[in-house]
């Protein structure tokens, strides 16, 4: 048997270099959330979220913008931030002028282009084009049909 083989992810085909790879993304699958943060309750799937988010707790923020001095929870935020200074926008919309510093915005916002709604509701096959609104949907107070 490959090698390779042994480490596919049984729901998206996407193969991973080693065991704990795979089983890192898998949670992405299944919602697993091992790590639990002691101040509030919340759990994560990934330990690194886990710590990124105790800074928020502890008030611990490392990362300092060289151009302005605004700190930073994590190495995400202050990328993010740097882009902005920067104007960079990497992500083009291939039917708009419009441009994005995340590949995921650029992915929602062709969504308002296409059509598409991938996220649909289990009880009523209601869809919707983000995740978040499916989840306002699902936590309304009235069920759906």
């Amino acid at each position: 048997m490959d090698e390779k083989l042994k480490h596919l992810c049984k729901f998206c085909k996407k193969v991973f270099k080693n065991n704990s790879g795979l089983n890192s993304h898998s949670r992405v699958h299944t919602e697993l959330k091992p790590y639990l943060c002691k101040q509030c309750g919340r759990r994560f799937n990934h330990k690194q979220t886990l710590v990124r988010h105790e800074n928020l707790h502890t008030g611990l923020r490392p990362y300092i913008c060289p151009l302005c001095n605004e700190d930073f929870v994590n190495t995400s935020q202050i990328t993010y931030h740097l882009a902005v200074h920067e104007n960079y926008r990497p992500f083009q919309c291939k039917y708009c002028v419009k441009s994005f510093i995340l590949k995921n915005n650029l992915i929602h916002h062709i969504r308002v282009h296409t059509g598409e709604k991938p996220y649909k509701c289990g009880k009523c096959n209601f869809a919707f084009s983000q995740k978040s609104n499916l989840k306002k949907h699902l936590n309304r107070k009235t069920p759906c049909n």
